[in-house]
C-alpha cells in the first residue's frame, strides 16, 4: 500500500481537492489534515501560514497548484508528460502549465472570493453576481478552445482538467444557472465529463446539482467529501454513487415505493422496515429529464444505472455487467436470425496496412479523418503503419478473392462480432458516440443483384426488430441520401430511431448494398453459371455489409429513461423481477428465515420453463435481494435506478396470505396476487408493459414528426423538436444548401437528411422542393441528429 502524504488545508477551504485527485490519478494516498501547526513553521517564512502546503521529505511545497504539480510529476502517469522530454512532450508540458497559469489568475480568483464569501455567514450578493459574471467571460475562450475537443489539452485527462475542473467546481455548484451554463456549453460539457471521472467523484462526489439561483450557503465544507478514509469508511457501509437522500426513489410519490401497502399486502411492515413514503438512499439522479439538462442526466443515468464506468482515453468507456448483458441479449436474438440465413460467424484480425485500406478512394475517404494508426513497436518505429479497422471491407475482401472461384462458392454470408475504433472528433457521448465501440459486421457475396437486394432488406427488417420488439424503440425504415449513404457502397438501407426529448435522429443500424465496386477493387470474381455464358467466363459478385451497435443502448437509454433513471424493457432486462423481502422488528429468527426461504422459492418458481416455449417469457430471469444490511426502500430504489422491470414484494401479512404485491418501473401500477397465480401474473405483466413501452414511445414520435412543403416552416418545425417531412428535389447540392440555410437561421444546429423513408405519401406530379422549388422526386425525412 502507498504510504500516506498528508496535505494541510484550512478549514472550509477545497482547494486540496486538485492534489487529493492529482493523487489519485498517480496511485499516491493523499490525505488532507485542517490541524493549524502553528508552532510548526510558515513556509514563506512570515508569522502567518500559507495554505493548502505539503511536507515531503523535509521540504514543503506550497500553494495548491503547486501541491498538484508536484505530485503529478512524481510518479510516471498520463497526467503529465513523463521526463526526459522530448520536443513534443515538452511542447505539450508548456501547454497544460499555460492552462493552468491562465486558470491561476483568470478562474480561482473570482470563484474562491464567491464561495469564501457564500459561506461567511455575510452573504453579498451583489459581489457574488460580479465573480459569477466575471467567470463566464473568462471561460468564454475556454468555451471556443472545447469546441472540438473533449479535454483541455489532448485526448486524455491532464493536470490542467484536475486544476481548472477543482477551479470552476464552486461556480457549477453553487452559480451557474442553467441559462449561465447554456452561455458556456462546451465547457459545461467537458466539467461534467471530467467530475464524474472516478477519481473526480470520489473526491467531490460527483456532478454538482444545477443551482437554480445564488444564495449564501450553509457552513458545510467541501473537503469532507474529499477525505479519502471517510470516504472509504462511508463506502464499505453503501454502495458507489449513493447519496443521502438519493433520487429515483419512487416513494417521492404518492403510492410510491412499495412502502404504501395499507391496501391488501403490507400495511405497516413497510414502514416499519424504512420503506415509507419518504425518499431512501440507494442511488438515483438528481437532475431531470429535459432538454436544457439532457447531458448531464444522460451521463448520471448511465453511471448511478451501473451501465458504464468512465476511463481515462477520451471516447473510450468501460462496459459494465449491467449494460453487457443487455448487449448480449441483442446479440443473442440476431445471432439465431442470421444463423438461419445461413450465415456463418468468424473472426478477421483488426489491423490493416496502409496501401490495403486505400485500395477503394471513396471508401477510405469517407473513413480517413476517422483512422486510428499504430506506428510504433515499443520504442521502435514500425516500417509500415497499421490501421486499426473502422470497419472491414477491406480486411475482409482480399480474402474473399481467394475463397471464390465458382458460382458454387455463392453466396459467401459471414458476419463478425468484433470490436472497431473510430477516432471520432465530434463530443463523445457514451454509446451514442464513442471513439471504441462493439458491433457485429455482416459481409456477403452474391451471384447477382437481386439476392443482395433481398438480404439488404431482411437484414434491415431484422434490425428493425431489434429495437421495437427487444428495446420497445419505434424506429423509420428508409433508404439514405446520396450524400449520407456509406462511402464505396451502391445504396444504404437505414433503421432511424428519435429521441423525444431533445428531438434529435440517431442512426440506429444500416445494411447498405455494396454493388460491385469492390469486387472490382479486389477482384472478387466466380465462373459463372448462366445459359450461354462461355466456358470460364467471370463475373464479379454483388456485395453486401450490414451492422448494429452498442448505440442501440444509448437509444434505449434516452427514449425509456425518466427523472428516476434507467427503464429497461423486459425483454432485454438483465434481471426481468427482483424480490424484496420487508421484515420489521417484530419478527423472530424463525419468522425471517422463512421469508427469505418463501422469496427464492417463489423466484425459482418464476424461473422454472413454463408451458410455451415460443413466449419471450416464458422463464423469467429473477433475482432476490435478501441483504440485511440494507433497507427496503433503499433497495426499492437502487433497483429503480437500474431499470428492473418489476419489483415483487413480500411482507409479514404477505406470508400469512402466501401473496405478493408486483409493482412495474415505468408505471408504479401495482398488481396483487397470490405465491400460486404468480409465475402467470407476471408473465403476463412484463408482456404487456413490453407492449405499452413501445406504444408510448411510438405516440411520442409521431407527435413529434411533422409535414412541411414551405422553407419558413421548416426552421421552426426543427427548433420545436420535430423530425420534418418534406417534398424534396433529391440532389446533393440542394441537400448541402438545406444544411447551410437552417445553420444560420438557427442555433440549434444544421439539418441533415435522415433517410428517405421507404413509406412514401403520394406525391402529386409539379410539387415543388421545399426549399429550391425544383420539382420535388420524393419525400425525405429531416432533422438534428447525433
Amino acid at each position: 500500500m502507498a504510504p500516506v502524504l498528508h496535505i494541510v488545508d484550512a478549514p472550509g477551504s477545497y482547494r486540496s481537492s486538485k492534489a487529493i485527485a492529482a493523487g489519485l490519478f498517480c496511485a499516491l494516498n493523499v490525505q488532507r489534515s485542517d490541524a493549524l501547526l502553528t508552532s510548526d513553521l510558515s513556509p514563506l517564512g512570515g508569522s502567518a501560514l500559507v495554505y493548502p502546503y505539503m511536507r515531503i521529505n523535509g521540504e514543503i511545497v506550497v500553494g495548491d497548484n503547486a501541491c498538484a504539480r508536484f505530485l503529478a510529476s512524481s510518479a510516471r502517469n498520463a497526467l503529465v508528460p513523463p521526463a526526459p522530454m522530448g520536443q513534443q512532450a515538452a511542447a505539450r508540458m508548456a501547454e497544460i502549465d499555460a492552462v493552468i497559469d491562465a486558470s491561476a489568475s483568470m478562474l480561482a480568483p473570482p470563484a474562491l472570493a464567491m464561495h469564501d464569501n457564500m459561506l461567511s455567514g455575510a452573504f453579498d450578493a451583489a459581489m457574488c453576481a460580479r465573480c459569477r459574471d466575471a467567470l463566464l467571460v473568462n471561460l468564454k475562450a475556454t468555451d471556443e478552445g472545447l469546441k472540438t475537443k473533449t479535454f483541455l489539452c489532448g485526448d486524455a485527462i491532464t493536470l490542467a482538467d484536475v486544476v481548472v475542473c477543482v477551479d470552476v467546481f464552486p461556480a457549477f455548484a453553487h452559480a451557474f444557472t442553467e441559462a449561465d451554463r447554456k452561455r458556456v456549453p462546451n465547457v459545461t460539457r467537458w466539467f461534467t465529463t471530467v467530475v464524474n471521472h472516478p477519481h473526480f467523484a470520489k473526491v467531490l462526489g460527483g456532478a454538482p446539482k444545477t443551482p437554480k439561483a445564488l444564495a449564501a450557503l450553509p457552513t458545510r465544507k467541501l473537503q469532507e467529501a474529499a477525505a479519502p478514509a471517510k470516504a472509504d469508511k462511508a463506502a464499505a457501509k453503501k454502495p458507489a454513487g449513493e447519496k443521502k437522500g438519493g433520487g429515483g426513489a419512487e416513494q417521492k410519490k404518492k403510492g410510491g415505493g412499495g412502502a404504501e401497502q395499507k391496501k391488501k399486502g403490507g400495511g405497516a411492515d413497510a414502514k416499519k422496515a424504512g420503506g415509507s413514503n419518504q425518499p431512501s438512499s440507494g442511488g438515483g439522479v438528481d437532475i431531470p429529464k429535459t432538454v436544457e439538462q439532457f447531458g448531464e442526466w444522460f451521463s448520471q443515468v448511465c453511471t448511478k444505472g451501473e451501465l458504464i464506468e468512465y476511463y481515462d482515453v477520451s471516447g473510450c468507456y468501460i462496459l459494465r455487467p449491467w449494460s453487457y448483458t443487455i448487449w448480449e441479449h441483442i446479440k443473442d436474438f440476431f445471432d439465431a436470425e442470421i444463423k438461419k440465413l445461413g450465415v456463418q460467424n468468424c473472426y478477421f484480425p483488426m489491423f490493416v496496412t496502409k496501401d490495403v485500406l486505400e485500395k477503394e478512394k471513396d471508401h477510405v475517404e469517407g473513413f480517413a479523418p476517422e483512422v486510428a494508426w499504430v506506428t510504433k513497436s515499443g520504442e521502435s518505429d514500425l516500417e509500415v503503419p497499421l490501421a486499426i479497422r473502422p470497419t472491414s471491407e477491406t480486411v475482409m475482401y482480399p480474402v474473399f478473392a481467394k475463397w471464390i472461384r465458382s458460382h458454387r462458392d455463392l453466396p459467401l454470408k459471414l458476419n463478425q462480432w468484433c470490436n472497431v475504433v473510430r477516432w471520432e472528433f465530434k463530443h463523445p457521448t457514451p454509446f451514442i458516440r464513442t471513439r471504441e465501440f462493439l458491433w457485429q459486421e455482416g459481409h456477403t457475396a452474391h451471384a447477382n443483384k437481386k439476392s443482395a437486394d433481398d438480404e439488404v432488406i431482411t437484414i434491415l427488417k431484422l434490425y428493425a426488430r431489434i429495437y421495437e420488439e427487444l428495446l420497445a424503440c419505434p424506429v423509420i425504415q428508409g433508404v439514405k441520401s446520396e450524400k449520407e449513404k456509406f462511402a464505396g457502397g451502391l445504396y444504404t438501407t437505414t433503421v432511424e430511431a428519435f429521441i423525444p426529448t431533445t428531438g434529435k435522429g440517431v442512426q440506429g443500424g444500416t445494411s447498405h448494398n455494396l454493388g460491385q465496386n469492390f469486387a472490382k477493387m479486389f477482384n472478387i470474381e466466380f465462373e459463372s453459371e448462366e445459359k450461354g455464358a462461355s466456358k470460364g467466363q467471370k463475373n464479379l459478385v454483388w456485395q453486401n455489409s450490414w451492422g448494429l451497435t452498442t448505440r442501440t443502448i444509448g437509444v434505449m437509454i434516452m427514449v425509456h429513461g425518466d427523472d428516476n433513471g434507467l427503464v429497461v424493457p423486459p425483454r432485454v432486462a438483465p434481471h426481468q423481477i427482483v424480490i424484496v423481502t420487508i421484515p420489521n422488528s417484530k419478527m423472530s429468527k424463525e419468522e425471517l428465515d422463512a421469508m427469505d426461504a418463501a422469496a427464492e422459492k417463489l423466484s425459482g418458481d418464476l424461473e422454472a420453463p413454463g408451458a410455451e416455449p415460443a413466449n419471450p417469457f416464458n422463464a423469467i430471469r429473477s433475482k432476490t435481494d435478501l441483504r440485511s444490511n440494507y433497507t427496503p426502500g433503499w433497495k426499492y430504489n437502487y433497483w429503480e435506478m437500474r431499470g428492473v422491470p418489476i419489483r415483487c414484494e413480500i411482507g409479514p401479512k404477505d406470508m400469512a396470505n402466501k401473496a405478493c404485491v408486483f409493482v412495474r418501473r415505468d408505471t408504479r401500477e401495482k398488481t396483487f396476487c397470490s405465491w400460486s397465480e404468480a409465475k402467470a401474473t407476471a408473465t403476463a405483466l412484463l408482456a404487456k408493459m413490453q407492449a405499452e413501452m413501445l406504444e408510448r414511445a411510438r405516440k411520442q414520435t409521431q407527435e413529434q414528426c411533422c409535414t412541411v412543403t414551405k422553407w419558413e416552416d421548416f426552421v421552426p418545425a426543427l427548433d420545436n423538436r420535430c423530425m420534418v417531412l418534406t417534398p424534396w428535389h433529391e440532389s446533393v447540392e440542394v441537400e448541402e444548401l438545406v444544411k447551410t440555410k437552417s445553420s444560420a437561421e438557427s442555433d440549434g444546429g444544421a439539418a441533415k437528411t435522415l433517410c428517405i423513408p421507404f413509406n412514401q405519401p403520394p406525391l402529386p406530379a409539379g410539387t415543388p422542393c421545399f426549399v429550391s422549388g425544383k420539382p420535388a422526386t420524393k419525400w425525405a425525412l429531416w432533422g438534428r441528429s447525433y
